[in-house]
């Protein structure tokens, strides 16, 4: 299996806006009940001038207001707050404006730049506003309902080399612009530095050179250092005792004596490579609001391109061949676990792979086949968020200091997940997310599993019926051998025999009401290419349903879990899931149920069409590990594609 059998990956890209202390004081331009949607925000008058001609074709009602802290923002409006929160949404899903935009009161809104108001004189550059995370104020978040608390943010972690720039990947101008001006020349005119003779000084005329320094190079000279991981403390522009032992790892790194004191050649070098690898990658933080992730992505390496949840994707830009997925789901620690087992099975996940597994997060890091892959993920309330890199592995190894610097800059932005944030998208917004998929995606996607040695599959007729081109496993085809559209049975088989590593055996006797169930599909369909677990409670087998069939669970599945196998403790098969069937009242309550199909009129079904159906001989329960393992190597993806 490949892993996320579509690689796609995602950048968002917003700029910061800086809330002033004093952001109780009423704006000019705040109004009781009219709020804007912030799109952009610029540092400098110009660049936010350039942005404003890109957007203004885009927005007949763009402004331009500077904030009270010097900075240079773009909003659209005013609407009343109800309109906003759901153009905001359908905007931002529909890759209309950036995925931070949010919505303001325009409380820190002090002057109108744009348009140009009559007599209006350009004031050139605005303050310089420094990115240090130990000191800077809180970023603004009025975000739509549910209301996000703001990230809070880890104060090692020094952002001044972090670049904030406002794309919308919807506006192709906008981001050629960008990608143009930028990019282009960070990624492309930028050549690798060459080592130069880092023996050219004494120690003693080393420290006199560094004495020399004023506090700017000191301050640069601690960033550098904080990118090769060998200093931890804070950008003060004062080399101490902390500072010049972190001068003495990195000499360590470069096969230098370590004096703690930097030659002039060394600190061209220093500064050369942190310069060029900050240039390449083109550091961005970007604050996902629908996932409730803050982290420091490589602008120059990946595009935003969808959401699927759980996962936000960005992809390679400009054939950087880097992939990055943010993870973004509820769950508990056991789901963490699962998760954990389940990427270690990808096959783009090395084998010999360093991992770390606790009851709050994990790590997984190695390189195979030239690729560098490293994922990080955590529990944090009722939900589990992270982020996967996939990068070519290469020697300098910057993929490392890249992996170490967006799990430093990880942080949660409440307890916002892409499952929750979604729901309310238009079907336009909907159709949009999905835009930046592979071009060829099956027409409807369920799961199935192995019931004979020679692969024939046993799924839901929902898939099956009326398909022309069935495949399992994303390409393996497959022909209708049978059906039964009263239990809702199909039986596939394959073109060519296949072994497949474990096959279904039956436990035709019910169990105890309360008894624990466990279900294994592809609840996200396509979307993961390895089946989740779902665990529940067998219910009843009410004689209202005894004349259908089929049996009750407690048990919370997706639809794409249809077709999934329902295994006792034992690893028994003791039904297949239905898809949703309406239920009365007074049959079930319709919370968490959902209906299967018995396996003993399976095994009938089976039998019928020449199929053995081989009974489950374990007498002890089995730990959901084995049951994993065996539903790994059992459960399929079953796909319906157009011609």
């Amino acid at each position: 299996m490949t892993i996320f059998k579509q690689t796609l990956t995602t950048v968002f890209c917003l700029t910061l806006a800086f809330i002033s202390p004093v952001f109780a004081q009423t704006s000019p331009f705040s109004q009781a009940g009219q709020v804007w949607i912030q799109i952009d925000a610029q540092r400098a008058l110009s660049d936010a001038e350039a942005r404003a001609e890109l957007y203004e074709p885009l927005f007949s009602n763009l402004k331009g207001y500077q904030f009270d802290t010097g900075w240079y923002g773009l909003a659209i409006g005013p609407y009343d707050e109800p309109e906003a929160k759901n153009l905001l949404v359908n905007l931002i899903n529909g890759n209309q404006i950036p995925v931070d935009s949010y919505v303001t009161r325009g409380a820190n809104f002090t002057r109108v730049f744009w348009p140009h108001p009559e007599g209006y004189l350009p004031l050139g550059k605005a303050p310089e506003v420094k990115i240090d995370l130990a000191s800077a104020p809180q970023v603004a978040k009025n975000l739509v309902a549910p209301t996000v608390p703001s990230a809070q943010v880890s104060t090692s972690l020094d952002q001044t080399f972090v670049t904030p720039v406002s794309i919308s990947n919807a506006q192709a101008a906008i981001a050629a612009a960008a990608k143009s001006s930028t990019t282009a020349s960070n990624a492309t005119t930028h050549k690798a530095p060459q080592r130069p003779n880092l023996n050219d000084q004494s120690p003693e005329a080393a420290r006199a050179f560094m004495d020399g320094l004023d506090a700017d190079e000191k301050r640069h000279i601690q960033r550098a250092l904080q990118w090769f991981g060998t200093y931890l403390g804070s950008i003060d522009g004062q080399i101490g005792s902390g500072s010049r032992k972190s001068i003495a790892d990195w000499q360590k790194l470069q096969d230098l004596d370590q004096t703690g004191a930097l030659s002039r050649n060394q600190q061209q070098w220093l500064l050369s490579i942190f310069d060029y690898e900050a240039a390449r990658f083109g550091f961005e933080k970007v604050t996902d609001t629908l996932a409730g992730i803050n982290l420091i992505l490589p602008r120059n390496l990946v595009n935003f391109s969808n959401y699927a949840p759980p996962f936000a994707r960005y992809t390679p830009f400009d054939n950087s061949k880097t992939s990055i997925l943010l993870i973004s789901q509820e769950g508990s620690r056991d789901t963490l676990a699962q998760i954990y087992a389940q990427l270690m099975e990808f096959d783009t996940v090395p084998r010999n792979a360093a991992t770390r597994l606790t009851d709050n997060d994990f790590t997984i890091e190695g390189v195979s086949n030239g690729s560098y892959v490293f994922i990080f993920a955590r529990k944090a309330q009722e939900t589990i968020k992270g982020f996967a890199l996939f990068t070519p592995s290469v020697p300098d190894q910057s993929e490392r200091r890249l992996a170490a610097l967006m799990k430093r800059s990880f942080t949660l932005n409440g307890d916002f997940v892409l499952e929750t944030a979604l729901p309310t998208l238009t079907e336009a917004a909907r159709l949009s997310l999905s835009a930046g998929l592979d071009a060829r995606r099956p027409i409807l996607s369920r799961s199935g599993f192995y019931v004979s040695e020679g692969g024939d599959v046993l799924t839901t007729i929902e898939v099956a019926q009326s398909c022309e081109i069935l495949t399992v496993e994303g390409d393996i085809p497959m022909r209708l051998k049978g059906a039964d559209p009263e239990l809702g049975l199909a039986l596939l088989s394959p073109n060519t025999a296949l072994s497949p590593f474990a096959i279904a055996r039956w436990q035709e006797i019910l169990p105890q009401r309360g008894a624990k169930m466990i279900v294994s599909g592809y609840s996200y369909e396509d979307q993961l290419p390895l089946p989740t677990l779902t665990i529940g409670r067998y219910l009843s087998n009410a004689a209202d349903l005894e004349q259908t069939g089929r049996i009750a669970l407690n048990i919370s599945t997706r639809p794409g879990d249809a077709g999934a196998p329902v295994y006792d403790t034992r690893g028994g098969v003791l039904g297949m899931i239905l898809p949703d069937l309406p239920l009365s009242q007074a049959q079930l309550p319709p919370q968490n149920i959902r209906l299967a199909a018995r396996s003993d009129l399976i095994a009938s079904f089976l039998r019928g069409l020449g199929i053995d159906t081989p009974r489950s001989d374990v007498v002890l329960a089995q730990d959901i590990e084995d049951i994993t393992q065996k539903a790994l190597g059992m459960v399929v993806l079953v796909s319906c594609w157009a011609e």
